[in-house]
């Protein structure tokens, strides 16, 4: 229940945050906020309303990315959350034994370790044993969007790690 109660303050949070921007960046993450928050707010769904909607998300990537819309570092990332929302509900039929459980947790802990900084313990698949590290990056994308005309500014700043080293 906790955990349910969590994702949905995330996604009213970040549905919020992100409503009234047009660029294509926060299109989808308002999208992928909105479609989570309906199918934690009814209670319904399952992995194939999940994997539906998950299905969707990525046509939308795609199709920015193909326009030119999102970049790539945006679009590695995002689908990167889609992955690991897919490996936290899918259901391999041709796998009753779960002999791919191990690659699969230990992908999604590298994500949490990746995101959090701190070692994911995950030992069952699940939306909700991943909710802190989907919010954490989807917080991380916003800001990435939200600084994205400030980057060759700050990149100045750093310029000795620069490697066109312009004078």
């Amino acid at each position: 229940m906790k955990k349910r109660a969590y994702l949905i303050v995330f996604f009213l949070f970040m549905a919020a945050s992100l409503w009234a921007t047009e660029d294509k960046g926060y299109f989808l993450l308002n999208k992928m906020v909105s479609e989570f928050d309906a199918l934690a707010q009814s209670g319904s769904g399952g992995a194939d309303v999940l994997n539906k909607a998950l299905n969707g998300l990525m046509a939308d990537a795609n199709k920015a990315k193909a326009a030119g819309q999102v970049d790539d570092v945006f679009f590695g990332r995002f689908r990167r959350i889609l992955v690991i929302l897919r490996l936290a509900v899918i259901d391999f039929p041709d796998d009753p034994e779960g002999i791919l459980d191990e690659h699969i947790l230990e992908t999604v802990n590298r994500f949490i370790e990746d995101v959090t900084g701190q070692a994911g313990n995950v030992k069952e698949r699940g939306v909700g044993a991943i909710a802190r590290a989907i919010t954490e990056e989807v917080v991380n994308l916003h800001i990435y969007l939200s600084s994205k005309n400030d980057r060759s500014r700050i990149a100045e700043k750093y310029r000795p790690f620069r490697t066109d080293k312009k004078k």
